[in-house]
């Protein structure tokens, strides 16, 4: 029977040996993943951006075709990721970004006022030059 001594030693070293895995060092685990990946789509979901908190892995994607493909590779993602950190206690969540509301453009109004948005200059290009926008 191990003596508390002993029992402590091998706590400390086991606590030890389990360093802070940063979110740099999974970042290059999953681009070594997606360098094996031949499709395209497996690719672009291991390289999206990710949060590290705490034990928690949280992937935010722009739509849920990447999301899905993501959740294939849930599994090998978290075999490699475990074994490169020696922590076997993490969670993979993911996230799918609000689509942002975007304008319908109908008229060349509407169109010349998204482009100006995007290029403020334009509107003095038009004053300059005294543009039709209905021509």
């Amino acid at each position: 029977m191990p003596s508390a001594l002993e029992i402590g030693l091998e706590k400390i070293i086991k606590e030890g040996s389990q360093k802070q895995f940063t979110a740099d060092e999974i970042k290059s685990v999953l681009i070594e993943l997606s360098i094996q990946m031949e499709n395209e789509t497996d690719k672009m979901a291991l390289e999206s951006d990710f949060s590290l908190q705490e034990n928690k892995i949280i992937f935010t994607f722009p739509n849920a075709l990447l999301a899905e493909k993501l959740g294939e590779y849930k599994s090998l993602i978290f075999e490699k990721v475990s074994l490169a950190s020696g922590f076997s206690d993490w969670e993979i969540e993911t996230e799918i970004a609000a689509p942002e509301n975007k304008v319908k453009i109908y008229k060349t109004q509407d169109k010349f006022e998204a482009m100006k948005l995007k290029n403020p200059m334009l509107n003095s290009f038009k004053d300059t030059f005294n543009l039709d926008l209905d021509f």
